[in-house]
């Protein structure tokens, strides 16, 4: 179902120069959200999840158009939240409430999972040195492979969760980008 708002018709010219001396509307150039993006981060989701359930290797290229699509999304946020006449620190901050709630839940669902395996006879995880810890709640994982011989994300062996290592990185873009 398509949700109308006001940014889906053209503006009149009389909304844009109202006669009468009225202070002029402004209609921004492109709407707030494609509903086209949404799709394309669906397949690509949706790729990554066939390439670890199958002999399909639509891996790498997906979590690349994924990139590419967290980049704009981050952009444009950055410049809706410049609009709105925002700080860099409020848009650190809601990111920062959309972003590590959940993450920090999973983490925490992660350390339960590894008590339980250490219960019934498995190994425990949870035996790792302060500085893992840090990084992991910190999404600063990606520090650990500027020295380490085997500098791929995905094998980064700080992490805690391997499928962790985009979000690490998309944090990391932020900061960079502002």
């Amino acid at each position: 179902m398509h949700r109308r708002n006001n940014y889906d018709r053209r503006a009149s010219a009389s909304e844009i120069c109202p006669p009468s001396g009225g202070v002029p509307k402004l209609v921004p150039p492109y709407p707030e959200r494609y509903a086209m993006i949404d799709a394309w981060r669906g397949l690509a989701a949706l790729a990554v999840v066939i390439h670890h359930c199958s002999d399909f290797r639509l891996g790498n290229p997906a979590v690349m158009v994924f990139f590419v699509i967290s980049g704009y999304c981050i952009t444009a946020a950055a410049d809706a939240c410049q609009r709105k006449g925002l700080t860099f620190g409020q848009f650190m901050w809601r990111r920062f409430r959309r972003i590590y709630p959940p993450y920090v839940f999973s983490i925490l669902f992660w350390a339960a999972t590894r008590v339980a395996k250490s219960i019934i006879g498995g190994t425990n995880n949870l035996d790792r040195p302060l500085v893992d810890w840090v990084q992991n709640l910190s999404l600063t994982q990606w520090l650990t492979l500027l020295a380490h011989p085997a500098n791929v994300a995905h094998r980064n062996p700080t992490l805690f969760v391997p499928a962790y290592w985009s979000l690490c990185y998309e944090e990391r873009f932020i900061s960079w980008s502002n």
